[in-house]
């Protein structure tokens, strides 16, 4: 910021807001600006003590003589002498919310609790900015808490997928049958769990403090976020015993570089490549993987330990991707029992949602490359090392165990076991619905069951 000094006619408020807004955030700026236009100045020098005195005494922001020169452009050392001089007459402080106006508050962080769309102490702030032409101080929040200590607590609230705030309890139960009746008793080597995940807004998004109604305090409290673009997908396969299966990545690039090969990466053992136009993973290129890795899996498993008639279990979601009959025909011709859990409720149910890919994202999150950053070896790098580190054997077996998935250890091979209380309690205190008007109408469990039957 050039101070010129030769003008002394009050700044332009663009350039003024421009000039605040490197320092102090969007929420401050707005306000200082705002309650500058309401007046005429006649000099730039009674603009910046104005602005000085909304600062510090409205907006209680710790901001000094030689700050507010900078925002304004005028002499430090002028503005110094008259802001000291005992004559001036000082911005009038704007009074702060009614009593009225905070019980409306109160009302409004409870609508938008209970809409699934909890707000933080910056959002409050927006909120009474916007709605009352009043500004609250950062912590004002706590004033407000204070004085209604039975109405508001600071709550840690967790993104979650819109869709799956509209699925009833009732209808999540029925994964724990599914269980009881298709996959209880098979051996864990045979018991697979795959699903894709991907760099994107939804997965960046991270849990935030918010202020909700007292009566909240002790519930898990999410609030909706909407699936974003993606940039590249790497679809993940881990068993109940521990073992993982080569990751498949999907990206935009239609080739592999030397540079990736020469780091020891192998294609087929380290991980599968596919290319698409967007980084996203389709029916072909997921059925394929499924024939060219899976199911060669699952027959060498039943091989080496001598249990080829036992059936075998996929656990899948619902994505349209994964739901194609060609699919499960052939899986049942396999005798691989493709089951699939109630619409939207993988954050509960899917071991790899439940811990992998929680780990995974951390772990990349976390990663320091030493490869130039956005190069394909650095893509591979970070995805790579960071999806080893979650897909270990110990880590393989705690996503099951957490999925309600126990390892009866007392026969051989060892089989799973259901965690039927575990699951019950884990869908009493959910934010599911118990809306029984809600009608689901998507198929899940056992989803291949026909194809069985047509081969008996």
């Amino acid at each position: 910021m050039k101070k010129t000094g030769l003008n002394n006619l009050p700044l332009d408020l663009t350039i003024l807001s421009a000039n605040i807004n490197q320092e102090l955030s969007d929420v401050d700026t707005r306000y200082a600006i705002r309650q500058l236009s309401k007046r005429q100045f006649t000099s730039r020098n009674d603009q910046a003590m104005a602005l000085y005195d909304v600062l510090r005494n409205e907006m209680d922001i710790n901001v000094s003589i030689r700050r507010v020169s900078r925002y304004n452009l005028v002499d430090p050392s002028k503005l110094s002498k008259l802001l000291r001089n005992p004559n001036r007459k000082k911005w009038d402080r704007s009074p702060k919310l009614t009593p009225e106006q905070e019980l409306e508050v109160l009302d409004w962080l409870s609508n938008c609790y209970n809409n699934n769309n909890p707000q933080t102490p910056r959002d409050l702030r927006n909120e009474i900015l916007n709605r009352f032409d009043v500004f609250v101080t950062k912590n004002w929040f706590r004033y407000l808490m204070k004085k209604y200590p039975n109405k508001l607590v600071i709550a840690t609230a967790h993104p979650q997928d819109d869709k799956r705030l509209s699925v009833t309890k009732n209808t999540a139960k029925e994964h724990i049958s599914n269980l009881l009746n298709y996959v209880n008793g098979i051996p864990t080597e045979l018991i697979l769990n795959l699903d894709e995940a991907s760099s994107s807004d939804w997965e960046d998004r991270r849990s935030k403090k918010v202020i909700v109604p007292e009566y909240a305090k002790d519930r898990r409290i999410e609030f909706e976020v909407s699936r974003a673009t993606k940039k590249i997908t790497i679809c993940s396969t881990i068993s109940m015993a521990g073992d993982v299966l080569p990751p498949l990545i999907v990206s935009r690039r239609k080739t592999i570089d030397d540079d990736v090969y020469n780091a020891g990466w192998r294609e087929g053992q380290d991980f599968v490549y596919a290319y698409q136009e967007r980084g996203f993973i389709n029916s072909k290129i997921f059925n394929n993987y499924i024939y060219e890795h899976v199911i060669p899996y699952i027959k060498n498993t039943r091989t080496s330990m001598k249990i080829e008639k036992s059936p075998a279990v996929l656990l899948i979601d619902n994505c349209p991707l994964h739901t194609n009959e060609e699919l499960y025909r052939r899986l049942a011709l396999e005798n691989i029992r493709v089951i699939t859990f109630p619409p939207h409720t993988t954050n509960l149910f899917q071991p790899l949602d439940l811990v992998t890919f929680h780990v995974y994202k951390q772990e990349k999150c976390n990663m320091r490359s030493k490869y130039k950053k956005g190069s394909q070896i650095d893509l591979f790098y970070r995805n790579l090392v960071s999806m080893e580190k979650a897909t270990h054997s110990s880590n393989n077996r705690n996503a099951f165990y957490c999925a309600g998935l126990s390892i009866q250890t007392s026969v051989i091979p060892h089989v799973a076991s259901i965690r039927v209380e575990y699951l019950n309690k884990v869908i009493d205190e959910s934010n599911l619905s118990n809306d029984e008007r809600i009608n689901n109408m998507i198929e899940f469990g056992w989803v291949n069951k026909k194809y069985f039957q047509e081969f008996q």
